[in-house]
């Protein structure tokens, strides 16, 4: 696997096809893949996308855990809400 993060996005598009097709917890596997091939950087979708789709499952608690680090990332990154969109 050359392309980590090439590897990385794929897996976030995949996890988004899923999330749109109401098939939540095939999201959520293909999100934490993302998210394991991730650096830092390159997190925050991830981090989000979890969240959404643990939502859409009432894992609340789950849900809010990954809010929680996407806005902790936001935070470190210093990113403006008109900065980024997903």
């Amino acid at each position: 696997m050359e392309d980590k993060i090439g590897v990385a996005l794929a897996m976030n598009r995949i996890g988004v096809n899923y999330f749109n097709i109401g098939k939540f917890q095939k999201s959520i596997e293909f999100h934490q893949k993302n998210l394991e091939l991730s650096d830092r950087e390159n997190s925050f979708a991830a981090y989000y996308n979890l969240g959404i789709s643990n939502r859409s499952l009432a894992n609340f608690d789950e849900s809010l855990k990954y809010f929680r680090m996407a806005l902790d990332w936001s935070k470190e990154f210093k990113v403006r809400k008109h900065e980024f969109m997903i």
